[in-house]
């Protein structure tokens, strides 16, 4: 029996969510401790996206060869990835204006560095989590 990776992954993903609704139903308040996991993962997905689209764009133009086939493709592509790429914009700034995050924090209230930890909340996974190059990449 052949190994399928996307089937793997996919079964991966269902049981981790299904693990974090039981752990977080029976743990209750405590399982805020697991939080890191949460903050890792989305983390790496956030670092793998950008050279995720560079280089599959890169491969796709080496695989024709021949730049000239690339004329009326290449138009094509950079036209579908502009025409994405603006309606994400779009939809982003109409769900800002309907949801206006951060709406009723008095700036009083946010620290005036965020990167900073109060004294006394200090552990090795804060310093873990800030340490992480990806961190600064959004």
């Amino acid at each position: 029996m052949r190994f399928n990776k996307e089937k793997f992954i996919i079964y991966g993903l269902l049981v981790g969510m299904v693990l974090g609704g039981v752990v977080g139903t029976w743990m209750g308040e405590d399982a805020v401790h697991f939080g890191f996991l949460g903050s890792l993962f989305l983390n790496a997905l956030k670092m793998m996206i950008v050279p995720l689209i560079i280089f599959s764009m890169i491969s796709g133009v080496t695989a024709l060869g021949n730049v000239k086939r690339l004329g009326k493709l290449g138009a094509r592509t950079v036209l579908y990835y502009m025409a994405t790429t603006g309606t994400a914009v779009v939809i982003g700034i109409i769900m800002v204006n309907i949801l206006q995050p951060g709406k009723g924090f008095a700036p009083e209230q946010l620290p005036s560095d965020p990167g900073a930890l109060p004294p006394g909340d200090f552990s090795f996974l804060d310093v873990d989590l800030k340490d992480i190059p990806w961190r600064s990449l959004r």
